[in-house]
């Protein structure tokens, strides 16, 4: 790596700066070149502070933190592959977490989980999957993953904070077998299609298929299926545009 000079201008003293590879570019030197034709000498006076010009440099550890680093992430991954059904290359799993019956939980390659998320698999066996995340996803914080048969979430999907996704209802039909003391549940997959975007706060319930590349609106609760190429917002969420590639744009759909 190349000797980045130190200099004094102004008040900060011993700044590291590099004003050699571009010269006639360098500000600090266009200002002393106006004020030597003056007559005037630089100084902290003269000098503005917003001319005060440092390069930036990336912080350099030694070389027995990066090895620590990296033997401390291979050692996650490891643990992470043993936890789950599988855990692709290049994801990442942030701290603190919930996780149960992560045996049952496939992740793809390069998903990235936000802190916070909780990632529930009822009825769990080894062998057995029943929550999947496709290749390039993104979770983002506090989101709920909960399945019981099947919740398959596509490729490059992004998931925005604090959304719930299910396959699953508690028993409520029955009055007098509260849902709290039953034990049972009513079941129907649930599917995300690749490229869809769920916004803040979305709830998807049991039984939906959200179509490719569709966009869930904020705070949405999405209680049917959602076609491809389709804009939904509401609760319960209805589809308001569809994808034209014809026309290449968003057209609104009409109706109540």
């Amino acid at each position: 790596m190349r000797h980045v000079p130190k200099v004094a201008y102004g008040r900060h003293r011993n700044l590291p700066m590099n004003r050699s590879e571009h010269p006639e570019n360098d500000p600090v030197r266009k200002l002393e070149e106006r004020l030597a034709s003056r007559g005037d000498a630089l100084s902290s006076r003269s000098m503005p502070r917003e001319w005060d010009v440092v390069d930036v440099q990336a912080p350099r550890f030694p070389w027995y933190r990066i090895l620590f680093n990296r033997i401390r992430s291979g050692l996650r991954r490891w643990h992470l592959a043993r936890v789950f059904a599988s855990f692709g290359k290049g994801s990442t799993l942030a701290r603190p977490c919930h996780l149960y019956g992560a045996r049952s939980i496939s992740i793809a390659d390069r998903v990235t989980i936000w802190w916070g998320a909780r990632l529930v698999a009822v009825n769990h066996a080894p062998g057995r999957r029943i929550i999947s995340i496709g290749e390039g996803t993104a979770i983002h914080p506090n989101s709920h993953v909960s399945g019981a048969r099947m919740v398959r979430i596509g490729r490059d999907v992004l998931i925005a904070s604090n959304c719930y996704i299910t396959d699953h209802d508690h028993d409520w039909l029955d009055p007098a077998e509260p849902p709290r003391t039953n034990a049972r549940i009513i079941v129907s997959p649930t599917i995300i299609g690749d490229r869809a975007w769920l916004g803040e706060k979305v709830s998807v319930l049991k039984g939906v298929t959200i179509g490719e590349s569709s966009v869930i609106g904020a705070n949405s609760v999405v209680t049917t299926d959602i076609p491809p190429f389709s804009v939904a917002v509401g609760s319960p969420a209805r589809v308001v545009r569809r994808w034209d590639p014809g026309l290449g744009a968003w057209m609104r759909v009409e109706g109540p």
